[in-house]
């Protein structure tokens, strides 16, 4: 017998199969009668039912003989032990053979009964949750969306402002050199003179390239800032003046080129922000520190401010010629601690006239061994 169907039978706990056995006895033996049948019915000759067998031989030695149904019947004999286990000599064995089971037979058994449930019931509870709550197909994936290349706007700043230089530059006696000047950022094909009749003086002072607005199919527009002055005679003067100017510029390949004239536009006016709230100054500290601040400044203008610095704090001098004419206020913010931040106001001398300049000024306590004092940790210019 294979061990798969006899490790099924004891997981399960079924019992082993039964082989039906006939018993033969000889004629001599069984006295040459034939025992009756279970319902009443005469065996075949020689042949001994199994049950009633069985029985008889189950009975203790001492109790009463089995008998047939018909009277007259030969006795039945007496088991060989008590309990009727083990038949004596001579007498055939019962059908079946009692075992013990064993400890591990018997945790084989549970394990696998409670394992096999386990299964069962894992497989019920997940079919009926897909009852109700059945399993949605996975996301599909987010479309993977490239970025178009990122335009070349340092370049395009660079070229709109050389060509700018030398659009808003002109002189009746070097027209050759405008066009030659402009041809390097031209596209081909372009007039170069774009549309200048080759009359008047104009000639930049300052120009800064601007915001680059970029188009599609690679165009874009440079706003470029220019300080220009001219007049109608090459010699002739007049008054700069601030223009804006929009050139438009095409990217081909690894290369910024101009694609036509350019347009004359007015630079914007400043739009107002929002209202500033200066912090809330602490008067007592602004008091205690003003003759620090004083000193700072008056080091800061002579080129030395380390001096009156906290230690370890360096702080470049004041550019040449500047000088000191007042603190006008100072008044530190409130606040804990040991450091603080205040604001200047700072008149200087230059040129030969006077301006008032704001400052943030940080300051540090710094202790030592006999007392303690304030000292400048931190500058720079604005009032915030």
């Amino acid at each position: 017998m294979g061990a798969l169907p006899k490790a099924i039978r004891v997981i399960l706990n079924l019992p082993e199969p039964r082989q039906q056995q006939t018993e033969s006895r000889a004629p001599s033996e069984q006295g040459g009668t034939v025992q009756p049948g279970p319902a009443g019915g005469a065996s075949a000759p020689g042949q001994v039912n199994p049950w009633v067998e069985a029985a008889r031989r189950l009975e203790p030695a001492d109790g009463p003989a089995v008998r047939g149904r018909g009277e007259g019947g030969p006795a039945a004999r007496g088991t060989g032990g008590a309990g009727g286990r083990k038949g004596s000599e001579g007498d055939s064995g019962v059908p079946w053979n009692v075992h013990e089971e064993t400890s591990g037979a018997r945790f084989a058994r549970r394990f696998g009964r409670g394992l096999l449930w386990t299964v069962v019931v894992l497989a019920a509870i997940t079919g009926v949750r897909s009852w109700f709550f059945p399993d949605k197909p996975p996301p599909a994936p987010a479309p993977v969306v490239q970025a178009p290349p990122r335009y070349a706007e340092a370049q395009a700043q660079a070229v709109a402002s050389r060509f700018a230089r030398a659009y808003l530059t002109w002189s009746e006696d070097a027209v050759a050199q405008r066009e030659s000047a402009l041809s390097l950022d031209l596209a081909p094909g372009v007039d170069v003179r774009l549309g200048w009749d080759g009359k008047g003086a104009q000639r930049v002072e300052e120009l800064y390239a601007g915001t680059v607005t970029v188009l599609k199919d690679g165009r874009a527009r440079v706003r470029v800032e220019a300080l220009v002055s001219g007049g109608a005679a090459p010699k002739a003067k007049a008054p700069a003046r601030w223009i804006g100017l929009d050139v438009p510029v095409v990217q081909v390949g690894e290369r910024i080129v101009v694609t036509g004239a350019p347009g004359t536009v007015a630079l914007g006016r400043p739009s107002a922000p929002p209202a500033w709230e200066a912090p809330e100054s602490d008067a007592e500290m602004s008091t205690r520190t003003k003759s620090v601040v004083d000193q700072f400044f008056r080091q800061y203008a002579t080129g030395d401010p380390s001096a009156v610095a906290a230690p370890g704090v360096r702080i470049p001098p004041l550019p040449k010629g500047y000088g000191l004419v007042s603190v006008n206020s100072w008044a530190v913010d409130f606040a804990k601690g040991d450091d603080r931040t205040g604001t200047a106001v700072v008149t200087w001398s230059t040129s030969g006239g006077t301006v008032s300049q704001t400052y943030r000024v940080s300051i540090t306590r710094v202790a030592s061994a006999e007392a303690g004092r304030w000292q400048v940790s931190g500058l720079h210019g604005g009032a915030y």
